[in-house]
């Protein structure tokens, strides 16, 4: 009977692009249809594809389509984005979903 091989963390991974951690403040604007919404989330990392938000308040399910803003003061980059949210999960008291980036609906400087 063949052995069962253990795969590593990274043999596992499935995503197409290597993940940043951060803790950048973001607003949820927009869930659905539900627009002019000014909900604080985080984003706890990001990667080309997708990112991975952290917020206090009712869970959102994979399938909604979400749009986000975001400032860097550091750069004094604001920046707006569509989503579609892939998985959600209740960890240390906070929501935590994943977000793949649709769209970038505005990329402003200064």
């Amino acid at each position: 009977m063949p052995r069962s091989i253990k795969k590593s963390k990274a043999q596992k991974e499935r995503r197409e692009f290597s993940r940043i951690k951060c803790s950048v403040p973001a607003k949820l604007v927009k869930i659905g249809n539900k627009d002019n919404l000014a909900e604080r989330v985080t984003i706890s990392d990001f990667s080309r594809g997708g990112l991975k938000l952290s917020f206090n308040f009712a869970n959102i399910y994979p399938g909604s389509n979400i749009e986000l803003e975001f400032y860097d003061p550091e750069i004094h980059l604001s920046t707006s984005l569509s989503g579609e949210i892939r998985w959600s999960k209740f960890v240390d008291s906070k929501f935590e979903v994943g977000l793949k980036i649709k769209e970038f609906l505005s990329i402003e400087y200064g």
